[in-house]
């Protein structure tokens, strides 16, 4: 890898990073088996001839073998604003995903959701919902947390949604992810900075040449499938422009063998 080079206005450049971490020296008494993950922590500085140095602070985590770990991609996400009096709820997923080699269960906290009721106005429809609560995920498996939001004030929600994840012996660790909420009476004006950090950054939408839709994911992996067993994935379809509408048609093509 080079580390220095020369940059002309407007170029791109790819700059690798590997990360190599292993455990410390530090085994279980009982069966002389590391059982516990680690965390790394690494600061990088860019230094910038005639110009502002910039700091990129990388965080890893080692696991242990036969050790499952739950993650999602950031602790807190923006929920889409409802209108006051809708009969359906706003349908948000947040991709989840089991990073380690043993086969966990997760289970959301419903019962801190109720905290959240509005005493003053009698309803038996809930400000927020979860689908899809509680799985069991085998190593690298991704699964959707779906987030039905019905509110009942014209006015800003926050919610803690605890995540509580365990093997098959014991609670291993817990998840809390923040949602943040709308509704009205009057639309809101959009916020466009919300927005473009919901927005995954890809080469297609790098340079001004390229194309304004694109896809939340570029690759996507299926792993091993059974057989009669299908696996499902979401992917999300965006369009950047500001302008023009998106027109789009999917083509399905069948296998034969």
């Amino acid at each position: 890898m080079n580390r220095e080079g020369e940059l002309k206005a407007g170029e791109l450049c790819d700059i690798e990073l590997f990360y190599s971490p292993s455990f410390d020296d530090r085994t279980s008494k009982s069966n002389g088996n590391r059982t516990s993950n680690e965390n790394h922590f690494l600061r990088v500085v860019f230094q910038i001839v005639n110009g502002k140095p910039i700091t990129l602070e990388l965080n890893g985590t080692t696991l242990a073998p036969l050790k499952g770990l739950l993650a999602v991609r950031k602790p807190q996400y923006t929920l889409p604003p409802v209108p006051i009096g809708s009969l359906l709820p706003a349908y948000y997923p947040i991709e989840i995903q089991n990073v380690g080699t043993g086969k966990i269960t997760y289970k959301v906290d419903t019962e801190a959701l109720n905290r959240y009721a509005d005493e003053k106005i009698k309803s038996t429809s809930k400000l927020l919902d979860i689908k899809e609560a509680k799985k069991t995920l085998n190593a690298n498996e991704k699964s959707y947390l779906y987030c039905l939001f019905k509110p009942l004030e014209a006015k800003k929600y926050e919610f803690n949604l605890p995540i509580v994840v365990s093997d098959f012996i014991d609670v291993i660790h817990t998840l809390n992810i923040t949602l943040q909420g709308q509704g009205y009476n009057t639309r809101p004006p959009k916020d466009e900075q919300t927005i473009k950090e919901e927005i995954p950054m890809q080469r297609s939408f790098v340079s001004s040449l390229g194309s304004s839709v694109f896809f939340s994911i570029e690759e996507l992996d299926f792993g091993e499938v059974e057989s009669q067993k299908p696996q499902y994935r979401l992917i999300i379809l965006y369009n950047a422009s500001k302008t023009r509408k998106l027109r789009y048609d999917v083509f399905t093509y069948g296998l034969e063998w």
